[in-house]
């Protein structure tokens, strides 16, 4: 009998690890947006590239993203102020798209605008500007 409960147990682990796995693999999905999926469906869309001055001289920008630096070359921000900056640029309904150099700082970000703010819907540019 003991061995017909673990063997339930294990079979339960495994069948809850492959909800968890397909829960952040959708999520994932609905917070990132491919460089080939921005190219073809930019319309539309606000784009916030949030890298620092020096970051849009050495690479570029992508033509029509707005400019917000969001970490200082510390790594410091002003939160509260990058907000009211992003509020006069684009709203928790629109379709926000963040960008950085490789989709790290992006993607902390992300995260904080869904968990702390309106702006749930906003999506980030995997791979940043390097899959650009």
């Amino acid at each position: 009998m003991a061995n017909q409960s673990i063997r339930v147990g294990h079979s339960y682990l495994i069948y809850e690890e492959a909800i968890v796995k397909n829960a952040k693999k959708e999520r994932t999905e609905r917070m990132e947006l491919t460089a080939t999926g921005l190219a073809a469906q930019a319309a539309g869309k606000v784009l916030v590239d949030i890298r620092r001055a020096e970051e849009w001289r050495s690479t570029g920008v992508i033509t029509g993203s707005h400019q917000l630096t969001f970490f200082d070359a510390t790594g410091h921000a002003d939160t509260a102020c990058w907000l009211e900056s992003l509020a006069k640029v684009a709203g928790p309904e629109d379709d926000l798209v963040l960008i950085c150099h490789s989709g790290h700082r992006s993607g902390i970000i992300l995260n904080f605008l869904h968990a702390q703010t309106p702006y749930r819907q906003a999506r980030h540019l995997a791979g940043g500007m390097i899959a650009w």
